[in-house]
C-alpha cells in the first residue's frame, strides 16, 4: 500500500497572529516587529510541502502572495492598539476601495470622500494604500501606509500617490509612509544610489524598515521603532 503524504499545513492569518502574539513576541520582546521575516521563514517550512509542487516558480509565486497579504494584516495588528492611544483608528485601504457606495457605512463614506484623488471629468479614485490612519472622532485622514516586503515592489507607485495627495488642498496634509521588510537590502547603504532608496528618500514622507539587518538610517529612512514617536508628534499627543 502506498504511503500517504503528510498533510500540508497552510497557515491562516489567525495562525500567524497566534504565533506572533505567543512564541514570536516571547522570543523577541519589543523587537518582535523587526523580526517578521523570521516568523515567515519558520512558517514557510510547513506552509508548502515541496514534494507536492514540482513547479518551483509556481511555488515561490504562491508564497510571495501569501507573504505580501499577511504582512499587511500583521502590520495592522501591530499598529492598532498603539495608534488607538493617540485617538486614531485603522481602515484597510484595499477593502475600502473595493466597497461599492451602496455598501458603505457613514464612516467609510466619509473616509473615501476625505481620501479621494480627483481627476476632473474623469472622476475620482482612492490612492493605493494598505492601511489608512484616521482620527476616530473627526474621520480626518492622517496618513496612508503601504507595506512592501521589498523595495522592488512598486516603490515608485507609492511615490506617485504621495505626489497626487500633496497636489490637492483637501488631501495635502495626508502623510504617505512606506513600511518594508527590505528583503532585497535596498537600504543597507545610504550612498549606494539604489533607485528604490533614492525614490523613497526624495518623494515619500518617511519609510520605516522592519528588519533586524543593519542599515544606514536617515531622516527619511528609519527603523520601525521610531514610527510611534513620529506619529505622536504628528497628531500632537
Amino acid at each position: 500500500m502506498a504511503s500517504r503524504k503528510k498533510p500540508v499545513k497552510k497557515y491562516t492569518i489567525k495562525d500567524l497572529l497566534a504565533l506572533y502574539d505567543g512564541p514570536h513576541t516571547e522570543k523577541y520582546g519589543e523587537d518582535a516587529p523587526k523580526h517578521l521575516d523570521d516568523l515567515f521563514e519558520e512558517t514557510k517550512k510547513e506552509h508548502w510541502d515541496a514534494s507536492q509542487h514540482t513547479d518551483v516558480k509556481h511555488y515561490e509565486q504562491a508564497w510571495k502572495g501569501f507573504l505580501g497579504s499577511n504582512v499587511e494584516k500583521l502590520l495592522q495588528h501591530i499598529l492598532r492598539d498603539k495608534v488607538a492611544s493617540f485617538g486614531l483608528d485603522i481602515a484597510d485601504g484595499k477593502s475600502l476601495e473595493r466597497k461599492l457606495a451602496k455598501n458603505l457605512t457613514a464612516e467609510q463614506a466619509a473616509l473615501k470622500q476625505n481620501l479621494s484623488i480627483h481627476y476632473g471629468a474623469l472622476g475620482s479614485v482612492l490612492p493605493d494604500a494598505d492601511i489608512v490612519l484616521y482620527e476616530r472622532d473627526t474621520r480626518k485622514v492622517v496618513a496612508v501606509i503601504s507595506s512592501k516586503t521589498s523595495l522592488r515592489e512598486r516603490v515608485a507607485q507609492t511615490a506617485y500617490w504621495r505626489v497626487k495627495l500633496a497636489s490637492q488642498t483637501s488631501t495635502s496634509h495626508i502623510k504617505t509612509y512606506l513600511f518594508t521588510l527590505d528583503k532585497d537590502g535596498a537600504f543597507r547603504e545610504r550612498e549606494a544610489k539604489v533607485k528604490p532608496r533614492m525614490i523613497a528618500e526624495g518623494e515619500l514622507d518617511c519609510t520605516y524598515v522592519m528588519s533586524a539587518e543593519p542599515f544606514e538610517a536617515s531622516d527619511k529612512i528609519k527603523p520601525f521603532a521610531h514610527f510611534f514617536d513620529d506619529l505622536r508628534r504628528l497628531v500632537g499627543k
